[in-house]
């Protein structure tokens, strides 16, 4: 039996239905079998499947007046769930001519198709327009369609039937977050209010990733926040502004990262402390995800010497630099119950850190200053080799300088064409260090001066640093 037969056949029913029905009513009610005559079909072309809760999916809805129709649809309008209409809109440009399509206000989101100048789709044609929309929750999202045969979605018994529907109802994922970039374990102190204002955001700046399951998404203009995780609150700065209670905003690129800035202009923090850490949230992602945790130390400001010692590894250090000005940081964190080399660095995140720190800034020009670490003999002997010449020193800036790389491979050490430039140092003598700074390729200058054996087999390295030296570990 052909389509139309079998419309025919059901038109026939209905109208059989109807005098049965008029038969055992008191009031007779007459069947208005034309109502059955005007079919159409409406399906929905998603850009993303599964959409994802909080990004934005271009859909592509198709509304078709079926050959066998008797009359023309003048208006339709397509009603999406429990959205509200802030998270849809029409793509004007996909209107068709003659056509006109608005969000209707209320609590839910709906589109009104409206025809125009005698646009009405005639049976065997069919109109299309795109709608973006943007889910809010987890789950199905399901729209629905109606369409009249008036031009103004007014009036009764003027209804077309849906013959057909596809794509109308949609999967909504959330997506989770991670840390791409973690906190560094150790920064210096943030002190927005010193003149000049002194500020030290953490490098590599912290990024978050977008993710679906196990898989990083590739999705642009996703808005990722990132705040203080927990009660401990670091006083977190972006940039040279504060952060407020909402946190700090930033979108995703095209490949799903959200970047925070960069070295020179990224999160910082205030409070002196340990034990705090970050929380990354979106409107897309089901939970916020909290970082590894991180210490702030102190930031000396002005022509100053800061001494300190640890308990733990019986070490000790002393800065000098000259006050003629520049910038000059320095300090040290040795890991706790860790073998202290280059393969174990103290900034790996999730390792708890024994700080000893000393730190010192000037305003302007060239500084240069030392660094003297004393380790006892049981530090010395946790190292298999721990000859005079042996001691390793590994060293970060935020400038490249002259390092003899990865201890184990004797390669450059990985990352260290990007920041944070890193590796071991070179001894200050060392013809090797001395031809690579004579080159010019180096603004920082970083070397061991001298290691020397001390009474009761305690070991002495100084290290020495000039030019805007911002040592992150050693």
């Amino acid at each position: 039996m052909s389509l139309r037969s079998r419309r025919i056949a059901r038109i026939a029913g209905a109208v059989a239905a109807g005098s049965l029905v008029a038969a055992l009513s008191v009031t007779p009610r007459v069947a208005d079998a034309l109502t059955q005559t005007k079919f159409y079909s409406v399906a929905a072309t998603w850009g993303s499947n599964p959409a994802l809760v909080g990004v934005a999916d271009t859909a592509t809805f198709t509304l078709g007046n079926e050959a066998s129709s008797t009359q023309s649809f003048g208006s339709s309008e397509l009603s999406f769930g429990a959205l509200p209409p802030s998270s849809v809109s029409v793509v004007q440009s996909s209107v068709p001519s003659g056509w006109t399509a608005q969000v209707l206000k209320g609590n839910t989101a709906v589109v009104l198709l409206t025809s125009v100048n005698s646009a009405a789709v005639l049976p065997g044609h069919s109109i299309s327009v795109q709608v973006t929309v943007t889910p809010t929750a987890a789950g199905t999202l399901t729209v629905t369609s109606e369409t009249k045969q008036s031009n103004n979605f007014s009036g009764t018994g003027n209804d077309f039937i849906a013959d057909s529907t596809s794509g109308m109802s949609i999967t909504v994922v959330a997506l989770s977050l991670r840390f791409a970039q973690q906190p560094s374990s150790t920064i210096g102190q943030s002190l927005p209010g010193a003149s000049p204002a002194y500020f030290d955001p953490f490098c590599s700046p912290i990024s978050v990733q977008l993710y679906n399951g196990a898989s990083p998404v590739a999705v642009s203009g996703v808005v990722v926040t990132v705040d203080y995780a927990g009660t401990a609150n670091p006083g977190l700065y972006y940039g040279t502004a504060a952060v407020g209670s909402t946190g700090v905003s930033v979108s995703t690129g095209s490949s799903g990262l959200a970047t925070f800035g960069t070295c020179s202009s990224g999160v910082g923090a205030t409070v002196v402390g340990t034990g705090f850490a970050l929380k990354a949230s979106s409107s897309a992602a089901a939970s916020p995800v909290t970082s590894t945790s991180f210490q702030v130390l102190q930031t000396c400001i002005g022509s100053c010497t800061t001494n300190n010692n640890s308990g733990t590894t019986g070490t000790s250090s002393t800065v000098n630099a000259g006050d003629t000005g520049g910038v000059f940081q320095i300090f040290t964190a040795f890991g706790q119950n860790i073998s202290l080399s280059c393969d174990t660095a103290v900034t790996k995140p999730g390792t708890p850190v024994d700080p000893l720190f000393a730190e010192t800034q000037t305003t302007s020009g060239t500084v240069s200053g030392t660094l003297t670490l004393v380790f006892p003999k049981s530090v010395v002997n946790s190292l298999s080799n721990n000859g005079t010449p042996l001691m390793p020193v590994c060293a970060g800036a935020s400038e490249p300088f002259p390092a003899q790389g990865d201890p184990t491979t004797g390669l450059p050490f990985p990352g260290s064409t990007a920041f944070p430039y890193q590796g071991l140092l070179y001894d200050c003598t060392d013809s090797t260090y001395l031809a690579l700074v004579a080159s010019g390729d180096f603004p920082v200058q970083l070397c061991v001066q001298s290691r020397a054996k001390l009474a009761g087999g305690a070991e002495k390295i100084v290290v020495f640093a000039s030019d805007l030296s911002d040592p992150s570990f050693w």
